[in-house]
């Protein structure tokens, strides 16, 4: 109140992005009243930049005001990063990665496979980018993420046939070894 007078029942009503409030207060001459407001509604989607606060004013006695005035949601980055692997005949891997800050963020996935293993490899999502070098092969997610979304990959390897493979020829090896093995017999 920069005023030289009593102000009774004075009516705030806030709004902003992050709240709304409405508050009933009284100010001597040159009075100042600090208001603690608590952050209402959820901030994990809202980007970090200026956003505007509206506060409307109105005295007992039936005068208005409307002032606006300037809220700055600092930026906070942040990755965060789950990795499940699980199963041996048949190997699941699971990433997920989670923008836990409030600004946008480039979040990469990277699954590195062998030569043999890449054949028997199912992705999901479909990769961005594939490199080869040597006997390795390397495959790559790019996401731009939003304040709290998520880029999940899935790689699914199925070592069942290769499996399959390798116990018929011990098999067939073993079974040839036992067939062709005979007795010497003399009377």
């Amino acid at each position: 109140n920069k005023e030289n007078t009593n102000l009774e029942n004075i009516t705030i009503n806030l709004k902003s992005i992050f709240f709304e409030k409405q508050e009933t207060i009284s100010l001597a001459p040159n009075q100042q009243v600090t208001l603690s407001i608590q952050i209402t509604k959820d901030t994990k989607k809202i980007v970090a930049g200026p956003y505007v606060l509206t506060a409307e004013i109105e005295t007992q006695e039936g005068a208005k005001g409307k002032i606006e005035g300037v809220i700055d949601y600092l930026e906070k980055e942040g990755l965060s990063v789950e990795k499940i692997s699980e199963g041996f005949i048949v190997r699941k891997t699971t990433v997920t990665k989670t923008n836990v800050g409030n600004i946008p963020v480039t979040a990469k996935v990277e699954i590195k496979k062998d030569v043999l293993s890449r054949l028997f490899t199912v992705n999901s999502p479909l990769h961005s980018n594939v490199e080869r070098t040597g006997l390795a092969t390397n495959y790559l997610w790019e996401k731009n993420l939003g304040p709290n979304e998520s880029i999940v990959v899935k790689s699914t390897t199925n070592y069942t046939f290769p499996f399959l493979v390798v116990a018929l020829l011990v098999i067939i090896v073993l079974s040839l070894k036992y067939y062709t093995r005979s007795y010497l017999s003399i009377s």
